[in-house]
């Protein structure tokens, strides 16, 4: 039970619509982990910057990973290419 809270709150966290880019391109292994954990069983992504004014753009899923980077910190990657998850948004039924 307190594994799934746990989860829960970094899901809160990594996909909270409050903050900003720069905060989560760059994640803690354990963030890296439950945002896969989250998303692997997607078919699409939306990825939209509402700073950017951008317009909602849905990526097709072919690959989720975590990656390690030099200075260990990890990064979330989508078919190949690193992501920031203040951008990233997936489909919940019934939310």
């Amino acid at each position: 039970m307190r594994n799934k809270k746990t989860l829960t709150f970094v899901f809160y966290l990594l996909f909270s619509s409050s903050v900003s880019a720069e905060q989560w391109e760059w994640l803690l292994e354990e963030q890296a982990l439950a945002a896969v954990k989250l998303t692997s069983k997607q078919t699409s992504l939306i990825k939209y910057c509402k700073p950017c004014q951008g317009k909602p753009t849905e990526i097709t899923v072919q690959k989720i990973s975590a990656e390690k980077m030099k200075d260990g910190s990890y990064r979330f990657i989508l078919n190949h290419v690193p992501q920031d998850l203040a951008y990233l948004y997936y489909f919940k039924e019934g939310k």
